[in-house]
């Protein structure tokens, strides 16, 4: 925002059924304070006012948004942490997952040479499905809006007080191993072999080229997302390869896609 105040926005992804409520949630800021910050998107509830009760999706989803500034004391590098209390109930690769918090962090590194930063935004939710015994893919869309350069690996989720999840893809759970491609951020699990629901996490670091022509570390954010795996009889549409096309930046580009689906489905 200013000098060494900087904005934050914690955005969960809930179940919207369950009796479990955050109308606030407390983030950590790495520097030996923290705050306490109020939901402020959708309509008006039962939580303490100005907060609000988020905004319901379909599938039994509720997206939570929480905003808040913080100033620091100075520049350095500093990890600002969310806990929550619990995840849901039922995920294969974290045991006892009900009563496991849900833990998050992002880094920041603060250099008055390198220039104010911004953290990377993550287009696609976190939450998404496939089908066992066929290949699943998620991207989280990530752009940088600085125009930082973007790496991608795949860590441990975390539970309370930031403690790694070991079995996060334990092959005894998981089977097939899962894999990320480290420069376009794609999660690629070939293939899931068993019906549930798996948490894992993605690491997404951002990095500028500094005065000294060096790449620097700016920061990093994590991703936590839930995989529901079931049992599809459907296939994909199967689409036409198209390109590739050399146009320059403000430019339009413009083609026809062509798909077909197997199943005879509208497309």
């Amino acid at each position: 925002i200013n000098g060494l105040t900087y904005e934050f926005t914690i955005t969960t992804y809930t179940k919207e059924s369950a009796p479990a409520d955050r109308c606030d949630l407390n983030i950590n800021f790495g520097d030996n304070s923290s705050a306490t910050f109020l939901r402020e998107n959708g309509p008006i509830g039962s939580c303490p006012l100005p907060a609000r009760m988020g905004e319901v999706l379909s599938g039994d989803f509720k997206r939570n948004i929480y905003r808040g500034q913080h100033t620091f004391p100075a520049q350095g590098i500093y990890t600002i942490s969310v806990e929550d209390q619990n995840r849901n109930s039922g995920v294969d690769n974290i045991p006892n997952s009900v009563n496991v918090p849900f833990f998050i962090q992002t880094t920041l590194r603060i250099n008055g040479q390198l220039g104010a930063n911004n953290s990377v935004q993550l287009l696609n939710p976190p939450i998404d499905d496939g089908c066992t015994n066929k290949p699943f893919y998620h991207n989280p869309s990530a752009f940088d809006p600085d125009g930082d350069s973007l790496g991608f690996r795949l860590i441990n989720c975390r539970g309370a007080g930031g403690i790694e999840i070991l079995e996060t893809y334990d092959a005894s759970i998981v089977q097939d191993p899962v894999r990320i491609d480290s420069i376009i951020g794609e999660l690629q699990w070939d293939v899931p072999q068993n019906q549930g629901q798996y948490n894992f996490a993605i690491l997404i670091s951002e990095y500028r080229i500094g005065p000294l022509g060096t790449w620097e570390f700016m920061g990093a954010v994590t991703r936590d997302l839930q995989v529901d795996i079931g049992q599809c009889n459907n296939e994909p549409p199967t689409i036409e390869p198209e390109g590739p096309f050399c146009v320059l930046a403000g430019d339009n580009v413009s083609f026809t896609i062509d798909a077909d689906d197997p199943d005879g489905d509208p497309i």
